[in-house]
């Protein structure tokens, strides 16, 4: 992963699709003026503006989803506000999905053989409903060109086991090797190794796949994060899209 300067905001884009030079794929920082819920509407709004118009994208290319930590996953056809739900996929061109984070698992999805590309929203109610793997079977099932030794993936930056301090009984339902212990009834969870294993059990490469080594709780210089602010002050905001 690398930071790159775009029109003042500071985004980190992904060494994996840095030899695709049609896919535009990144998550904001804190160094972007990113969405706080403090703000008014008007002010995320224009905000939005600012960042994609820095891209070269309107907001009427843009597609995103009222997030509800499910497992619904969706394939799109057309931009705008596409329901409930925590991950889309799409063929078309400047078709900009959007998602927001702060401490859950952005994952990008690229196949660049059939230029497919996907983002899914993954905090640990969707992972406990098996978001990742019904999006793959959904690929595979609603694809016909769907191979996946072709797909490339992000594990965009989250909350690592470092902070995630989560509640034992819930986090048993993951499966121990994830699992650090700590006080009691609390342990610390690891996000990153439950996502990584889910989409290698699922048929992607080790080597197709980018991890993130920030921790959003671990750096409050960069990110936003519910954890360790206690409230959602603020959002990162990742997009994926292919430009032509």
């Amino acid at each position: 992963m690398y930071f790159e300067e775009v029109k003042c905001n500071l985004i980190i884009k992904f060494n994996i699709f840095k030899e695709f030079k049609n896919i535009f794929a990144a998550v904001t920082t804190r160094k972007t003026q990113t969405y706080s819920i403090s703000n008014e509407k008007k002010h995320w709004v224009l905000y939005q503006e600012k960042l994609f118009d820095s891209i070269g994208v309107p907001l009427s290319n843009i597609s995103y989803l009222k997030q509800t930590h499910s497992n619904v996953v969706k394939l799109v056809k057309k931009s705008g506000f596409r329901g409930c739900g925590d991950g889309m996929f799409t063929f078309e061109k400047r078709n900009f999905l959007v998602i927001t984070v702060a401490d859950c698992v952005p994952v990008y999805f690229y196949i660049p053989k059939i230029e497919l590309i996907g983002l899914v929203h993954c905090g640990w109610k969707g992972l406990k409903k098996g978001i990742i793997e019904k999006s793959l079977n959904i690929l595979e099932k609603e694809i016909e060109s769907f191979n996946v030794n072709n797909l490339y993936c992000v594990i965009g930056p989250h909350i690592k086991q470092c902070c995630y301090e989560f509640d034992k009984e819930d986090a048993l339902s993951f499966g121990s090797k994830y699992i650090r212990k700590e006080k009691k009834n609390k342990v610390r969870l690891d996000l990153t190794g439950i996502v990584t294993d889910r989409l290698i059990n699922e048929g992607v490469k080790l080597n197709n796949i980018e991890i993130s080594p920030f921790c959003t709780s671990c750096n409050a210089e960069l990110f936003y994060s519910y954890r360790r602010d206690k409230s959602l002050k603020g959002r990162m905001i990742g997009i994926i899209g292919l430009y032509c």
